[in-house]
């Protein structure tokens, strides 16, 4: 079982866990080992690694955890035995870039990662990336954020799953080293979407395993989700126009009622 020194490798392996899952299921999955026959691992994220860094892929990562693009780029480094890369990132003083609030794109070179010039527009940069023989980390909630001219340079997509059942699994097992309790499932688990990271920093430093960390990890997502308040806001029904918008804050609302 592995020992976490600090939250941010509790933060490593919950992502990188994510990542191992998305990898799997990514139909580019096996184009990804063709290019690695010789010296696959059998692992994901080793495969992942090994791939970015011989052949300079433009790479986006669909995630709502923030940095997601600079946590995935040190995972890369690590495994190709670098050191932790600079991180500098793009400015968006350029009108343009006000577009894709969202997105962040960096480019690494073996151990460093190097932003654009922050003058560039977006259609020289997307130009400037795919001709570059760096591997390109681009960041974003949803890849439908990003400029067309972005989009169209795209190599690689992997989007990162919420947490379901057998991904709650194998972190709660990894992280606390102890049994989930035995009814923990018998109830709804929409919950499970909600949990982040950090979540589990906490009770990993307190030494809860077992039932007490399955319990903190449930009461701390409830209570989150019923501090959300939806009473004090205008009724979606009165609101006109922006027909997808309200829609999915409809849809969000559900998803949250449903996970109490």
């Amino acid at each position: 079982m592995p020992r976490f020194n600090n939250d941010r490798e509790i933060t490593r392996f919950y992502i990188a866990t994510l990542i191992r899952h998305a990898l799997e299921k990514n139909p580019q999955y096996d184009v990804m080992t063709d290019f690695n026959k010789t010296a696959s691992s059998n692992d994901a994220v080793a495969d992942f690694g090994k791939f970015v860094m011989k052949h300079g892929p433009v790479v986006l990562i669909e995630s709502d955890f923030p940095y997601i693009e600079e946590l995935v780029a040190e995972l890369v480094a690590e495994q190709n035995h670098h050191k932790k890369p600079n991180i500098m990132r793009i400015s968006k003083i350029d009108n343009e870039y006000k577009e894709q609030p969202s997105a962040t794109l960096m480019i690494m070179d073996s151990n460093d990662l190097i932003s654009a010039s922050s003058s560039t527009s977006l259609e020289r940069l997307a130009f400037d990336i795919s001709m570059s023989r760096h591997p390109v980390f681009i960041g974003t909630n949803h890849s439908a954020n990003l400029n067309d001219a972005i989009q169209k340079v795209v190599e690689f997509k992997v989007s990162i799953p919420r947490l379901n059942e057998d991904l709650f699994k194998i972190l709660f097992s990894r992280i606390f080293g102890g049994n989930l309790p035995r009814s923990w499932n018998k109830s709804s688990t929409q919950w499970l979407q909600y949990l982040n990271a950090h979540d589990f920093h906490q009770p990993y430093k307190a030494g809860l395993s077992g039932a007490k960390a399955f319990s903190y990890l449930h009461h701390r997502v409830k209570a989150r989700l019923q501090s959300v308040e939806t009473s004090s806001s205008p009724n979606l029904q009165d609101l006109h126009g922006m027909t997808e918008a309200k829609q999915f804050a409809e849809d969000l609302i559900s998803d949250i009622q449903g996970a109490l």
